[in-house]
């Protein structure tokens, strides 16, 4: 049986997919670095109050705020993720995604999205603590910037989750009905035989 190629390799081979339609531009996260870009603007305009020893009720409300959010878009890209596994799993088109080299990168992108939303809860805790701790300014700035980046990337990959879960429905319900038609046509030119093809 062939072995499921790693993570790395099936990343290398979407990058190399990118690369021979879009160029250099393949290889810059752009999604990432616009999501990380509003978290820097959005920390920057935010008041100095909101730093402040006597409003730690104001910056844990925000934290706690974003965790509770990263973990419905968690339960949102779960859902997701089961449906596609589901889909992957029909016969069809899973012999379809493997016999093209399509299968690991359709569990690549699952990974690194389920990663990406981790990664945001775990940044939202952290901020929380931080917060709590009394960690130095810059800290929990960096924490902020880095935790509303990957809550509007980890956004942008459950929004793709949930359009690949659905293109993947649509081909599955396409293999399918191609199948019944092949059937039904079979079925008539049996019922036909010889004699009806007169």
């Amino acid at each position: 049986m062939k072995h499921r190629p790693s993570l790395a390799v099936s990343l290398a081979i979407s990058l190399k997919s990118g690369a021979e339609s879009r160029s250099f531009f393949a290889f810059v996260p752009l999604v990432l670095a616009v999501c990380l870009l509003a978290g820097t603007v959005s920390t920057i305009f935010i008041p100095s109050e909101f730093w402040s020893d006597t409003k730690w009720a104001v910056s844990t409300a925000v934290f706690s705020g974003l965790l509770a959010f990263n973990g419905m878009l968690m339960s949102l890209g779960w859902f997701a993720f089961s449906k596609i596994y589901e889909i992957l799993a029909n016969d069809r088109l899973g012999q379809m995604l493997t016999r093209n080299d399509l299968l690991g990168l359709h569990l690549a992108f699952i990974d690194v999205s389920h990663a990406v939303l981790i990664c945001a809860s775990v940044l939202s805790v952290a901020g929380l603590v931080a917060v709590l701790v009394d960690a130095p300014l810059l800290i929990d700035k960096i924490i902020l910037v880095l935790c509303l980046g990957f809550t509007l990337y980890g956004m942008a990959r459950a929004f793709s989750a949930t359009k690949m879960m659905n293109d993947l429905i649509w081909e599955q319900a396409h293999l399918d009905c191609d199948r019944a038609n092949l059937k039904l046509v079979d079925s008539n030119e049996t019922q036909k035989g010889p004699a009806g093809r007169h």
